[in-house]
């Protein structure tokens, strides 16, 4: 509205501040600001930014993907904490495991995803939302887990319904939905085994703080034409 009621100022913009997702960055916005040449978006994900328009129109994104580390491993741990031990339902006490796995202390890589789903107790899926992460984990991969498994994190949500109503897995614990919030009467609303928390996974202080500062770097960086500390290959 700024822009249309004062069309002059456009000419003057030359870095956009995206301060969340709902601030849409499309290639008509970029075409409508021609001397733009940085877009400093706060958070890890770019789906909301037209990165095609940007790459063609030679202008720098950069987001603050290393400083929410710390707060969404926390929160992972919190979700998986809670839903191991049921804390919410409080149905049963978490038993950790035999006394021949607590001796066992070694981490092993899979290459393949589904090599990996048949061994996996706890899968945390960390990632931003982008074509190839989308519906990562879907009915294939259910059906390929545990049925003592639990999920954290992204994934197909009807076929994670699905997967949780047949049993295939025991438990979900979820910071990100789709669609987010989810619709009133959604089922995974009413399932005892599901906890759903509201996209805070960098909701601390210290991490919004760092994440500005980061932001800010981004943007003056890229404005002076060196090299952006968080910067998206586009």
């Amino acid at each position: 509205n700024d822009i249309a009621q004062n069309p002059d100022i456009k000419e003057d913009i030359t870095g956009i501040v995206a301060v969340s997702k709902k601030c849409y960055v499309t290639d008509q916005l970029l075409t409508t600001l021609p001397s733009v040449r940085v877009i400093a978006s706060f958070g890890v994900g770019v789906d909301h930014i037209d990165l095609k328009s940007a790459k063609e129109k030679g202008i720098r994104v950069g987001n603050t993907r290393y400083v929410i580390s710390d707060s969404t491993a926390d929160l992972a741990i919190t979700l998986i904490l809670t839903s191991t031990r049921k804390i919410l339902t409080s149905k049963w006490f978490y038993y950790s495991g035999s006394r021949e796995d607590e001796d066992r202390v070694k981490a092993t890589f899979y290459s393949r995803l589904h090599d990996m789903l048949p061994e996996t107790d706890v899968l945390v899926i960390a990632c931003p939302c982008t074509e190839q992460t989308m519906n990562l984990i879907s009915t294939e991969e259910f059906r390929l887990m545990k049925k003592t498994s639990l999920l954290v994190e992204v994934v197909d949500t009807d076929a994670l319904v699905k997967a949780l109503q047949s049993n295939e897995i025991q438990s979900a614990a979820l910071d990100v939905t789709e669609p987010e919030p989810l619709p009133r009467g959604h089922p995974l609303l009413s399932m005892p085994n599901v906890i759903i928390t509201a996209h805070c996974g960098a909701d601390t202080f210290e991490t919004r703080i760092e994440m500005h500062d980061l932001l800010i770097e981004n943007l003056k960086c890229g404005l002076e034409g060196k090299a952006m500390p968080s910067e998206v290959i586009l």
